[in-house]
């Protein structure tokens, strides 16, 4: 929105609003801000998984072709699923759909989580064998 210019070349008294106010408007509405902060904390959660799951298949593996092959595979689904998704996204409810997908995402990040402890856990038992210290 642009505000009119007098014969000077300034604009309306009092009307000049920064690009920070205008950026962050919607941030005035509280629904609006507690959605922004939930989905930063969504997004940055789903960031951290990747990055948790991609550094497990280099422990794992030592190998950045494997970790190359994990990082793709995570994109396949979105590739793959993207549309057929956001037809499903429209007609069904999103309050519903968007608790399930998170509940699935969780399901998923204990499964991985149990299969690195279990990981750690044979490693734990190697290093005793190998030392001499396990039964």
């Amino acid at each position: 929105m642009r505000t009119r210019r007098s014969a000077t070349g300034q604009g309306r008294p009092g009307r000049r609003r920064g690009r920070t106010t205008r950026t962050f408007r919607s941030l005035q509405v509280p629904n609006y801000r507690i959605f922004f902060g939930g989905h930063a904390v969504s997004v940055i959660g789903t960031w951290m998984q990747r990055v948790a799951q991609d550094w497990l298949v280099l422990e794992l593996s030592d190998s950045p072709v494997a970790v190359g092959v994990a990082t793709a595979l995570q994109a396949l689904p979105t590739l793959f699923l993207g549309l057929w998704g956001g037809l499903l996204v429209d007609r069904l409810d999103r309050r519903k759909t968007i608790i399930a997908t998170q509940a699935v995402s969780a399901v998923l990040e204990v499964q991985r989580r149990a299969v690195e402890t279990l990981e750690l856990e044979r490693r734990i038992a190697a290093l005793e064998a190998a030392k001499g210290d396990g039964a």
